[in-house]
């Protein structure tokens, strides 16, 4: 519910300090409100751009290049363009907010796949090119075929077009709902 400008004004110019609390709180909660939309709109930027030409737009992302142990995780993501998830960079998330938003990611997305590299295909292939492969992976079983990937700082061995960004699980909404869903199943 959202208060009236009459009511708002009747807040401002009540001097007692419970309806000024009142007012702060309400300020407070939408210029976070904004804050959260503006961002939201920046990480969808590449997204945004790129749907009226690649309406099936795959995020890819992994988890698991730096630990010494353990499989890399990859994960393909096609959001749908209403997407208003307020996805980042799961690095950037506490655990809790990664797995309140995981469910919320997988089922109202319009596809989702995990590509994984265990430890005998990173000894086999390397770890860099394992990663490439688990991702090709991935994005081979989106149950929806991708027009077009956006992948965090790494090239798909696939067909389809694509474009590398750096930092792009904090820079694409696509790519970090990847960030999320990959993060939350290897961490499982």
């Amino acid at each position: 519910m959202h208060p009236t400008d009459e009511l708002l004004e009747t807040l401002a110019a009540d001097s007692r300090v419970g309806a000024q609390n009142l007012l702060d709180w309400y300020q407070r909660r939408q210029a976070t409100a904004e804050a959260e939309a503006l961002d939201l709109q920046y990480r969808s930027r590449y997204e945004h751009e790129l749907w009226p030409k690649f309406p099936h737009i795959a995020g890819i992302d992994e988890v698991g290049r730096g630990p010494l142990a353990g499989p890399v995780v990859t994960c393909a993501v096609i959001l749908r363009h209403d997407c208003q998830l307020p996805v980042n960079d799961s690095k950037q998330l506490t655990r809790h907010e990664r797995e309140h938003l995981y469910p919320l990611i997988v089922s109202q997305a319009l596809a989702v796949s995990i590509g994984v590299a265990d430890n005998h295909m990173i000894d086999r292939e390397n770890i860099y090119h394992a990663t490439e492969l688990a991702m090709g992976d991935a994005v081979a079983h989106l149950r929806v075929t991708p027009d077009f990937l956006l992948v965090d700082a790494m090239h798909v061995p696939s067909a389809v077009p694509q474009r590398k960004l750096i930092h792009g699980d904090a820079n694409s909404i696509s790519i970090g709902a990847a960030s999320i869903v990959a993060k939350v199943v290897r961490d499982r």
